[in-house]
Protein backbone atom coordinates (compact mmCIF):
# COMPACT_ATOMS: atom_id res chain seq x y z
CA UNK A 1 0.00 0.00 0.00
CA UNK A 2 1.06 3.35 -0.84
CA UNK A 3 2.80 5.45 2.50
CA UNK A 4 0.90 5.95 5.11
CA UNK A 5 -2.65 3.96 4.11
CA UNK A 6 -1.93 0.90 5.51
CA UNK A 7 -3.12 -0.47 9.24
CA UNK A 8 1.06 -0.68 9.60
CA UNK A 9 1.29 2.45 9.32
CA UNK A 10 -1.52 3.69 11.48
CA UNK A 11 -0.03 1.72 13.90
CA UNK A 12 3.44 3.29 13.89
CA UNK A 13 1.48 6.60 13.76
CA UNK A 14 -0.43 5.61 17.22
CA UNK A 15 3.23 5.21 19.03
CA UNK A 16 4.72 8.03 17.57
CA UNK A 17 1.28 9.69 18.95
CA UNK A 18 1.78 8.19 22.39
CA UNK A 19 5.28 8.71 23.05
CA UNK A 20 5.07 12.38 21.74
CA UNK A 21 2.58 13.09 24.52
CA UNK A 22 4.26 10.75 27.51
CA UNK A 23 2.20 8.04 27.83
CA UNK A 24 3.75 4.81 28.63
CA UNK A 25 0.46 3.19 29.01
CA UNK A 26 -3.20 3.75 28.01
CA UNK A 27 -6.96 2.88 27.11
CA UNK A 28 -7.36 1.92 23.52
CA UNK A 29 -11.02 2.46 22.16
CA UNK A 30 -11.32 1.59 18.44
CA UNK A 31 -14.11 1.20 16.26
CA UNK A 32 -14.06 -0.02 12.66
CA UNK A 33 -10.69 0.29 10.86
CA UNK A 34 -9.47 2.35 14.47
CA UNK A 35 -10.30 -1.36 16.38
CA UNK A 36 -8.35 -3.19 13.70
CA UNK A 37 -5.51 -0.65 14.57
CA UNK A 38 -5.83 -0.86 18.41
CA UNK A 39 -5.44 -4.18 18.28
CA UNK A 40 -2.78 -4.78 16.23
CA UNK A 41 -1.22 -2.27 18.54
CA UNK A 42 -2.22 -4.40 21.37
CA UNK A 43 -0.29 -7.30 20.46
CA UNK A 44 2.78 -5.52 18.91
CA UNK A 45 3.34 -2.79 22.11
CA UNK A 46 1.76 -5.56 25.10
CA UNK A 47 3.03 -3.43 27.76
CA UNK A 48 1.28 -0.04 26.63
CA UNK A 49 -2.10 -1.08 26.56
CA UNK A 50 -4.12 -1.68 29.80
CA UNK A 51 -7.91 -2.87 28.19
CA UNK A 52 -9.08 -2.39 24.71
CA UNK A 53 -12.20 -1.89 23.19
CA UNK A 54 -13.24 -2.88 20.09
CA UNK A 55 -16.76 -1.48 18.45
CA UNK A 56 -17.52 -3.21 15.41
CA UNK A 57 -14.10 -3.93 14.63
CA UNK A 58 -12.82 -4.58 10.95
CA UNK A 59 -9.63 -6.44 10.31
CA UNK A 60 -10.78 -10.42 10.00
CA UNK A 61 -10.27 -12.14 6.91
CA UNK A 62 -13.60 -12.84 5.51
CA UNK A 63 -14.48 -9.01 5.10
CA UNK A 64 -15.00 -7.27 1.86
CA UNK A 65 -12.65 -4.32 2.17
CA UNK A 66 -14.16 -2.91 -1.38
CA UNK A 67 -16.37 -0.11 0.12
CA UNK A 68 -18.79 1.94 -1.87
CA UNK A 69 -18.18 5.51 -2.13
CA UNK A 70 -20.12 8.56 -1.66
CA UNK A 71 -19.68 11.13 -4.49
CA UNK A 72 -23.23 13.59 -2.99
CA UNK A 73 -24.90 13.65 0.08
CA UNK A 74 -27.84 11.69 -1.51
CA UNK A 75 -24.99 8.97 -2.20
CA UNK A 76 -23.53 9.49 1.43
CA UNK A 77 -27.12 8.77 2.55
CA UNK A 78 -28.06 5.63 0.92
CA UNK A 79 -24.38 4.41 1.40
CA UNK A 80 -24.73 5.11 5.25
CA UNK A 81 -28.53 3.74 5.71
CA UNK A 82 -27.73 0.59 4.07
CA UNK A 83 -23.80 -0.27 4.53
CA UNK A 84 -23.71 1.34 8.24
CA UNK A 85 -26.95 0.38 9.56
CA UNK A 86 -28.34 3.42 10.77
CA UNK A 87 -31.97 3.63 11.40
CA UNK A 88 -32.82 6.48 12.19
CA UNK A 89 -32.39 10.28 9.78
CA UNK A 90 -28.33 10.91 9.56
CA UNK A 91 -26.89 13.89 10.87
CA UNK A 92 -26.04 16.25 8.01
CA UNK A 93 -21.95 16.14 10.06
CA UNK A 94 -22.07 12.70 9.13
CA UNK A 95 -23.15 12.29 5.78
CA UNK A 96 -20.61 15.55 4.93
CA UNK A 97 -17.89 13.51 6.86
CA UNK A 98 -18.93 10.47 4.41
CA UNK A 99 -18.30 12.56 1.07
CA UNK A 100 -15.01 14.58 2.34
CA UNK A 101 -13.48 11.09 3.43
CA UNK A 102 -14.53 8.54 0.34
CA UNK A 103 -13.25 11.00 -1.98
CA UNK A 104 -9.80 11.31 -0.66
CA UNK A 105 -6.35 9.72 -1.97
CA UNK A 106 -5.66 8.09 1.65
CA UNK A 107 -9.10 6.03 2.03
CA UNK A 108 -8.57 5.15 -2.01
CA UNK A 109 -4.86 4.33 -1.02
CA UNK A 110 -5.88 1.86 2.14
CA UNK A 111 -9.03 0.42 -0.25
CA UNK A 112 -7.20 -0.25 -3.10
CA UNK A 113 -3.95 -1.02 -1.27
CA UNK A 114 -5.13 -3.62 1.37
CA UNK A 115 -2.88 -5.90 2.45
CA UNK A 116 -4.09 -9.53 3.43
CA UNK A 117 -1.00 -10.08 5.74
CA UNK A 118 -1.94 -7.65 8.29
CA UNK A 119 -5.67 -8.96 9.16
CA UNK A 120 -5.90 -10.29 12.63
CA UNK A 121 -7.36 -13.69 12.22
CA UNK A 122 -3.68 -15.15 13.15
CA UNK A 123 -3.26 -12.95 15.72
CA UNK A 124 -6.17 -12.71 18.07
CA UNK A 125 -4.67 -15.15 20.50
CA UNK A 126 -1.45 -12.78 20.79
CA UNK A 127 -3.72 -9.87 22.48
CA UNK A 128 -3.29 -9.90 26.27
CA UNK A 129 -5.18 -6.67 27.20
CA UNK A 130 -8.35 -7.05 28.79
CA UNK A 131 -10.89 -6.53 26.10
CA UNK A 132 -14.43 -5.73 25.77
CA UNK A 133 -16.06 -5.95 22.20
CA UNK A 134 -19.06 -3.90 21.74
CA UNK A 135 -20.56 -4.32 19.07
CA UNK A 136 -24.25 -3.36 16.96
CA UNK A 137 -25.97 -6.05 16.33
CA UNK A 138 -27.57 -4.78 12.48
CA UNK A 139 -24.32 -3.80 11.34
CA UNK A 140 -24.27 -4.94 7.89
CA UNK A 141 -21.10 -3.89 6.50
CA UNK A 142 -19.63 -6.07 9.84
CA UNK A 143 -22.32 -8.97 10.50
CA UNK A 144 -22.43 -10.03 14.22
CA UNK A 145 -20.58 -13.50 13.40
CA UNK A 146 -17.03 -11.08 13.30
CA UNK A 147 -18.27 -10.35 17.00
CA UNK A 148 -17.98 -13.75 18.11
CA UNK A 149 -15.20 -14.76 16.00
CA UNK A 150 -13.44 -12.07 17.42
CA UNK A 151 -14.77 -13.26 21.08
CA UNK A 152 -13.57 -16.57 20.63
CA UNK A 153 -10.22 -15.64 19.01
CA UNK A 154 -9.34 -13.29 22.05
CA UNK A 155 -8.59 -15.05 25.30
CA UNK A 156 -10.41 -13.88 28.21
CA UNK A 157 -12.45 -11.09 26.08
CA UNK A 158 -16.31 -9.98 27.34
CA UNK A 159 -18.95 -10.04 24.39
CA UNK A 160 -21.38 -6.68 24.62
CA UNK A 161 -24.28 -6.69 22.27
CA UNK A 162 -26.15 -3.64 21.26
CA UNK A 163 -29.75 -4.04 19.34
CA UNK A 164 -30.71 -1.92 17.12
CA UNK A 165 -27.60 -0.67 16.54
CA UNK A 166 -25.35 -0.71 13.44
CA UNK A 167 -21.68 -0.21 12.27
CA UNK A 168 -21.10 3.04 14.76
CA UNK A 169 -22.53 1.98 18.09
CA UNK A 170 -20.70 5.17 19.39
CA UNK A 171 -22.76 7.36 17.45
CA UNK A 172 -26.09 5.33 17.39
CA UNK A 173 -25.82 4.74 21.39
CA UNK A 174 -23.51 6.88 22.42
CA UNK A 175 -25.29 6.65 25.97
CA UNK A 176 -25.00 3.00 26.11
CA UNK A 177 -21.33 2.58 25.04
CA UNK A 178 -20.00 6.18 27.30
CA UNK A 179 -21.74 3.67 30.41
CA UNK A 180 -19.76 0.75 29.53
CA UNK A 181 -16.95 2.26 28.88
CA UNK A 182 -17.01 4.39 31.95
CA UNK A 183 -18.09 1.31 34.18
CA UNK A 184 -14.68 0.39 33.36
CA UNK A 185 -13.03 3.86 33.38
CA UNK A 186 -14.03 4.24 36.90
CA UNK A 187 -12.62 0.77 38.34
CA UNK A 188 -8.49 1.44 36.99
CA UNK A 189 -8.48 5.22 35.97
CA UNK A 190 -6.13 5.98 32.79
CA UNK A 191 -5.34 7.59 29.67
CA UNK A 192 -8.17 7.03 27.14
CA UNK A 193 -7.64 7.14 23.36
Amino acid sequence: APEGTNVATHVLYLERFLNALGYPQVTLVGNSLGGWIATRFAVEHPERVERLYLLNSAGLRRENMRSPVANDRTAAQLSVEHTWGFSFPTPRFILDAVVRNSQTPAYAGFINGYDPREELDTILAQVKSPTTIIWGENDSLLPIIYAHDLHHGIPGSKLVLLPHVGHMPQIQAPTQVARLLLSSIAQQPGVVI
